[in-house]
């Protein structure tokens, strides 16, 4: 199904299939999820032309779903007049200029604001229709699953492959996977002598939003199915988690784990043993492959300790100049607010290091606003009846492992993904508010 690769190339996020030079050093790289899912749409569009869906109870039930995220993409768009209105008058970080404290330049109107409220108000078009198909054809949502699950294989592959292409001959495609212009690829960084992974993502951190919203659900799948492919990706999801040496990413981790850990207490001890046993499995993995590639980065034929390593990732970063640039642009976010009178200063004006000062900075307190009402939203799936009315267990721990897939990667990103228009998120948030109109009274309950 086609809109099933639009799923499984949303994890490409540092390459483009087209680059597109406006003027000088500014370009705009089409992401090769964004030119698929491009082209979804128009195919999902005369498909819902030609069934004349538009006014049937499925469309306003759907619409009504969407209510938060459409006044999210209204307020997006409006939020294009704020450069206008505040031109020269505040101080951002341009999102092109990098993180850094001294990068500050006055608020003015530019190419960036437009092409992120066309980012936004695409996602948001993209992820309604997909999920009203969801919603009418059964079939759909297995496939688009099973295109997620294999989207964060290729994930894994890549950044396995990656770290194996440092130590080893083997060819790791980086001119292909980092050729997006529009981006600043941070890739083959290293952290005192140990390699840091992204995979097919423009860094670390990014690489460690996306795999904890996976490590979250393929955890769940094998909590309440207890399949081995689930487990298998359970571990190596968790493995490369923690081999990202992103702090975002030992965040996902331990937050995961400990979750699924509560969740299983109160159950047969064969269930929480295993659900103790792979995260545990996983620190030690990591921590005997962090100690292979300590001893292959030798510096005066001294080999990195382990101690040393342990306490650089955990307590390094916050003594370093990124740590304080990365305070200072969240900041500066904070400031944008009271300057702009809560409304921020326009999606795609300013950057910081989180998605929650992120999102205050371009979008104000209305856009903090919107981004909660779709959170309550997202997590009343959990208790509605869309899963108390589910006729198979497949659907139930779906929606559930889809939540939590999605609390895991925001959960992550307010720390260290300061973007909300992640392809990726986008379509799972698509399949989980599909099924849930799918499972809803008065939908049927005809299961693929």
């Amino acid at each position: 199904m086609f809109i099933a690769g639009c799923f499984f190339f949303s994890v490409f996020q540092a390459a483009a299939v087209l680059n597109l030079k406006l003027f000088g050093n500014y370009y705009i790289g089409i992401q090769p999820g964004y030119f698929l899912s491009g082209l979804g749409l128009l195919a999902l569009l005369y498909g819902f032309i030609r069934s004349q869906s538009a006014g049937t109870p499925q469309f306003r039930r759907a619409l009504a779903l969407y209510y938060p995220v459409l006044a999210l993409g209204a307020y997006g768009a409006i939020s294009a007049l704020f450069p206008f209105i505040f031109s020269g008058k505040i101080s951002v970080n341009p999102p092109r200029g990098g993180i850094s404290a001294e990068n500050l330049v006055l608020l003015n109107p530019g190419l960036t604001n437009l092409s992120q409220v066309a980012y936004l108000l695409f996602n948001v078009t993209f992820s309604f229709f997909v999920s009203f198909e969801v919603m009418k054809n059964p079939r759909v949502a297995r496939v688009l699953t099973t295109a997620y699950v294999a989207g964060g294989i290729v994930v894994m592959l890549l950044a396995s492959l990656q770290l194996l292409s440092a130590y080893t001959a083997l060819y790791f495609p980086a001119a292909s996977l980092y050729s997006n212009l529009g981006y600043a690829q941070l890739f083959f960084q290293s952290f005192d002598g140990i390699k840091r992974l992204n995979g097919p993502f423009v860094e670390p951190s990014v690489l460690a939003c996306y795999l904890s919203g996976y490590y979250a659900f393929c955890l769940w799948s094998f909590f309440r199915t207890d399949r081995p492919v689930f487990k298998y990706l359970s571990f190596f999801s968790g493995l490369l988690l923690i081999l990202s040496t992103s702090f975002a990413g030992y965040l996902g981790f331990m937050m995961c784990s400990l979750f699924m850990l509560y969740k299983a207490i109160g159950g047969s001890g064969r269930i929480v043993f295993k659900m103790a046993f792979l995260p545990l499995l996983a620190v030690v993995s990591a921590l005997l492959v962090f100690k292979a590639e300590a001893a292959l980065s030798i510096k005066d034929k001294t080999p990195t300790s382990m101690k040393n390593l342990v306490y650089s990732s955990l307590t390094g970063k916050i003594e370093s100049q990124s740590y304080r640039d990365r305070i200072a642009t969240d900041v500066n976010s904070l400031k944008i607010v009271h300057s702009s009178y809560g409304l921020g200063a326009g999606l795609g004006s300013t950057r910081s290091s989180s998605l929650f000062t992120n999102i205050l900075g371009n979008l104000g307190i209305p856009g903090l606003l919107l981004i909660s009402w779709l959170g309550y939203v997202i997590a009343s799936c959990w208790r509605r009846r869309s899963i108390q009315a589910a006729a198979d267990a497949w659907d139930e721990y779906t929606i559930q492992g889809l939540i939590l897939s999605i609390a895991g990667s925001l959960c992550v990103g307010v720390l260290a993904m300061p973007d909300i228009n992640s392809l990726f998120l986008w379509n799972i948030l698509s399949l989980l508010f599909g099924l849930h109109l799918r499972n809803m009274r008065g939908i049927g309950n005809s299961k693929g």
